[in-house]
């Protein structure tokens, strides 16, 4: 018998694990060949543009002891996109879930899709009560939407994956609005109810809608936890850190993964709340997002600005940050002298975060 490859060694290797496969045939006819994982626990959906991420991890640990969570992307390892009450689910349980998935299905899925399904796997697995998912891009047609959840939630809508998702902010939300379900609670900034899409998806569908203000501010994503958590009677413990996310280190390095030019403002705000007026930047872009419009984001506090000129998959080509008049950098032993804000992509910031952190403990 052929030995199994490691899951990490195919998901690694993988060419297409940007790839967005609209669709929700292959995952639905996965879940039913694997028996329906899902129908083990209770899944709650967490949509929209910025702080779905946010707002997952800080509400599984609100659900506590035996909650799932999915996120995406990661900092640095893959594992961090599935766990268990805070902790990565040991290695030889993800290579369980791989055979009986291999062993039920054709394995045709994409990156995202294998390791939604995985998580569905391990959930059901490691017995969990709750497993909060974070929808991948958009709604309607992201793997997450085969789920049956108990309860779903958009954190914002903002312009972002136009290519996928259109062109305005009605349309954007649309999509997202997608994941709701006939009378199970589904929390929607207030704000989005302007848009007729919205409504006529909300008519159509008739969940039990469960409206809450937004600023459109990082906030909101509190905001939005704490309404979670009061509708199913949590516990209302204060919130955790989470990596990457408004973080700050030693008083002076500040991360934030911030991807898209409304979170870009927010995080713009952010410093200046905490008394920033110049500091040095460093950012790392991927897709189509624009290194000028970055750069004008950020141009009321920019001492110097600066691209990360290592490698990060799907980055932007460094001759755009030229174009932008924005210098690439490697060396980073004189920059992290001075205070740092590091924004932009996951990958930038996890690669950031552990060599600060390496720094920090030599000094």
């Amino acid at each position: 018998m052929p030995v199994l490859r490691s899951i990490f060694d195919v998901l690694n290797q993988t060419n297409d694990w940007l790839s967005f496969k609209p669709g929700l045939e292959r995952v639905s006819k996965a879940l039913d060949q694997l028996n329906r994982p899902d129908r083990h626990f209770q899944a709650f959906t967490m949509g929209g543009t910025n702080g779905k991420g946010t707002v997952s991890f800080h509400l599984a640990d609100r659900f506590g002891e035996g909650t799932g969570l999915f996120i995406s992307p990661h900092l640095v390892n893959i594992r961090e996109r599935i766990s268990i009450q805070g902790k990565w689910i040991d290695d030889k349980y993800w290579q369980l879930a791989y055979g009986e998935i291999l062993s039920k299905t054709d394995g045709n899925f994409t990156y995202f899709e294998w390791l939604f399904l995985t998580a569905c796997v391990l959930f059901k697995m490691k017995q969990c009560k709750y497993a909060i998912f974070e929808v991948g891009m958009g709604g309607r047609l992201d793997a997450v939407n085969a789920l049956d959840p108990t309860c779903s939630a958009i954190t914002s809508v903002a312009l972002d994956h136009q290519k996928f998702l259109g062109n305005t902010i009605e349309d954007i939300a649309f999509e997202k609005v997608q994941i709701c379900r006939k009378g199970k609670p589904f929390f929607l900034p207030s704000c989005l109810l302007e848009f007729p899409k919205v409504r006529d998806t909300i008519e159509r569908v008739s969940p039990e809608l469960v409206l809450f203000p937004a600023t459109k501010s990082y906030s909101d994503n509190f905001t939005l936890v704490d309404a979670i958590s009061g509708y199913f009677d949590l516990t209302l413990k204060p919130f955790r850190q989470l990596p990457g996310r408004r973080e700050i280190m030693a008083e002076k390095y500040f991360f934030d993964t911030a991807h898209n030019e409304a979170a870009w403002l927010d995080t713009l705000k952010w410093m200046k709340n905490r008394g920033i007026s110049q500091i040095n930047i460093l950012f790392g872009l991927t897709g189509k997002r624009k290194p000028m419009i970055f750069k004008k984001c950020f141009s009321p506090i920019t001492k110097n600005i600066y691209a990360w000129g290592g490698h990060i998959v799907n980055s932007i080509p460094f001759q755009e940050y030229k174009l932008a008049g924005v210098n690439t950098i490697e060396n980073l032993d004189d920059l992290i002298k001075e205070p740092l804000l590091i924004c932009g992509t996951h990958s930038l910031v996890g690669i950031m975060r552990e060599k600060i952190l390496s720094y920090i403990g030599k000094t």
